[in-house]
């Protein structure tokens, strides 16, 4: 294991129940959403099988989403900063992208069969869930903390605006909050008999279809080459970085560009498209949109230079 937390390119990893260690995640850490699985599932009249099945995705999905964590918010760790550690890391978000897919599809299965059981012993639930919230309380979403996504990336030499033209920070971003989600969901589960019966069908067809329904299609797996998913945004970056500039007078040229393009926006509708990233903001009013735009730009802009300035900048990756 690296001295980021995370296991290194061909590290043995084991994953395959809900008890299953993952390196850099303490067995600790799951003690209360694992033990919370097996009892919290226990609903008379659904098999044994149906529910273990259940309770073991639901495991494995919380494994994954906790190593996400950890891959995401200890990268890109202490300096020196190379292109390598970047790519090491692109490498294993692609794997753990690849994982949370067959994940998902296996948490829908047994889902499925799972809600089917509930609907067999108690057959209006399916009718009357619709009315009823789901078992855990409201969240707020942490999200990525820290520097963002296409600053870590410049300084292991990728190019900010290729970054920022991927998409990577915000599909990164929507995954890692429905598994944030998906971990609220089962620390706050409660042994069976404590919710209606409603409730816990809810919410495991909520679980079940924001993750295979949606953040998979979506941040996943898109391949719209305007706003690829996860797996599609890493080889568009590397084909960028492999056919364009990285350096970062390039990235502080075009930010430097952005600002002056901003700052020049004049239109009667009152309308101001603000780029930071891939979020566009409409302004109603000029002012404060502009100003707000104006600001990102040039917090962007001192965040390149402290970076280029820095004794940290690696010859050959600035």
């Amino acid at each position: 294991m690296g001295t980021d937390g995370v296991e290194r390119e061909g590290e043995t990893r084991h994953v395959a129940t809900a008890t299953t260690s993952h390196a850099g995640v303490p067995a600790a850490a799951r003690a209360t959403w694992d033990s919370r699985l097996y009892s919290g599932l226990a609903i008379p009249g659904v098999a044994l099988e149906v529910r273990s099945q259940l309770a073991a995705t639901l495991g494995e999905a919380g494994v994954e989403a906790e190593y996400l964590f950890l891959l995401a918010q200890s990268f890109p760790g202490a300096a020196p900063y190379t292109r390598e550690r970047g790519e090491v890391f692109l490498r294993r978000l692609e794997a753990a992208a690849l994982r949370l897919q067959r994940v998902a599809s296996a948490v829908e299965i047994a889902t499925q069969s799972y809600l089917a059981a509930l609907e067999t012993t108690y057959r209006e639930v399916r009718a009357a869930s619709g009315d009823t919230d789901v078992w855990w309380p409201p969240a707020i979403s942490m999200g990525l903390r820290g520097e963002p996504l296409e600053l870590r990336l410049r300084r292991c030499g990728f190019a900010y605006r290729h970054v920022v033209a991927t998409h990577l920070a915000t599909h990164l971003e929507a995954v890692i909050e429905q598994m944030e989600l998906l971990l609220h969901a089962l620390n706050t589960l409660p042994p069976a008999g404590v919710i209606p019966v409603t409730a816990l069908y809810q919410g495991l067809y909520e679980l079940a279809f924001s993750l295979q329904g949606y953040v998979i299609p979506r941040h996943v797996l898109d391949p719209d080459p305007h706003t690829p998913g996860l797996l599609s945004g890493v080889q568009q970056l590397r084909a960028l970085t492999a056919s364009d500039d990285t350096s970062i007078e390039s990235d502080i040229a075009w930010v430097k560009a952005q600002y002056a393009a901003t700052r020049a926006i004049h239109t009667d509708s009152g309308y101001l498209p603000v780029m930071r990233g891939d979020v566009s903001v409409a302004a109603g009013a000029w002012g404060q949109g502009r100003l707000t735009a104006l600001r990102d730009w040039q917090d962007t802009l001192a965040a390149l230079e402290s970076l280029h300035a820095g004794s940290t900048t690696q010859p050959g990756q600035r």
